[in-house]
């Protein structure tokens, strides 16, 4: 389906009835060479950077496409592949309609999609342009060439990141005007009022991701089994310290016979403590 409801703001975007925006036909990747660092790739060089080819019968390899159908939206790239256990708190959109798209000037094929970003800090980074550029992250198979190059096979997509900066280049962002390049200011006024948009961004940003990252967090880490061994551990210790406390006779004779027939809650405590930190 390559239709939405919602109000246009440009060529390339739309705000749908319950506030998501959209961004339609935005390349995501493309085909030809990119360069990698030789920790990313495995392997030990005395380049500091190593061009790896993305063949097009890769890239634009059927399974290869279905596998970003549906895929996570996140501001920026989270450190880890997203999955069931902690999409609440990287997830902030989703993408769909995978597709081939237009030519680059370089002749280079690019993959695009539709993008729904339904978190409001990632929406007013895109509109106000300091998120524009797409970095998908996906897993994959190196193959080293003859060369000292290496190239891209089996990939299979995990993720797009919505970034300040992504490895595919300047083609891969989202546009927001005719022409499939993104507005830029055309007067001195008009740049000022896109710094101001950028500055007044920035000063409500921190917080308000900070909030936000707080909430994912906490929705996430609370339903891990580490995280219910540390609760259970901790309301035994507390059971303990108040039955300690108390001067009511009975609460402290059972307090001390809990301890003669169990472990200390505290050592209980300490251990769960630590293998929910290390989690």
């Amino acid at each position: 389906m390559l239709a939405f409801c919602g109000s246009r703001i440009s060529e390339h975007m739309a705000q749908a009835k319950n506030g998501a925006l959209i961004c339609m036909g935005v390349p995501i990747a493309r085909d030809g060479d990119q360069q990698y660092r030789p920790e990313e790739l495995g392997v030990t060089s005395s380049a500091q950077l190593i061009t790896v080819h993305r063949p097009a019968s890769e890239v634009f390899d059927k399974a290869a496409m279905a596998s970003f159908e549906g895929c996570a939206l996140c501001d920026s790239h989270p450190g880890q592949f997203v999955q069931p256990t902690n999409w609440r708190a990287h997830a902030s959109g989703h993408c769909q309609n995978i597709r081939e798209g237009p030519r680059l000037p370089s002749g280079e094929r690019t993959l695009v999609a539709d993008l729904v970003i339904a978190d409001s800090i990632l929406k007013e980074k895109v509109l106000s342009g300091l998120h524009r550029d797409v970095s998908c992250a996906y897993s994959c198979e190196y193959v080293p060439l003859d060369d000292g190059t290496f190239a891209q096979t089996n990939i299979r997509g995990n993720h797009i990141a919505v970034c300040a900066v992504g490895r595919g280049g300047a083609n891969i962002r989202i546009y927001d005007s005719s022409g499939g390049t993104m507005s830029e200011p055309t007067t001195i006024a008009d740049a000022i009022a896109r710094l101001d948009q950028l500055i007044a961004l920035l000063e409500r940003s921190p917080r308000a991701t900070q909030d936000a990252e707080f909430d994912r967090r906490l929705s996430t880490i609370d339903s891990t089994p580490e995280a219910f061994a540390f609760c259970e551990a901790a309301n035994a210790l507390g059971r303990k310290m108040r039955g300690v406390v108390d001067c009511r006779p009975a609460l402290r004779q059972r307090a001390e016979d809990a301890r003669e027939v169990e472990e200390d809650p505290a050592v209980e405590f300490a251990a769960a403590a630590k293998k929910f930190h290390r989690k």
